[in-house]
């Protein structure tokens, strides 16, 4: 799953992909990165 979003992202959903991704591992560490960028 890429999970790709806009500049303009709220920041609950920002923290809650967030910490989807710290649990679900299998996303990958580079997914992680890209959602920390926002």
């Amino acid at each position: 799953m890429i999970l790709e979003y806009p500049g303009l992202i709220r920041e609950d959903l920002k923290q809650c992909l967030y910490r989807e991704c710290r649990i679900v591992r299998t996303l990958g560490n580079a997914a992680c990165k890209n959602i920390a960028k926002f």
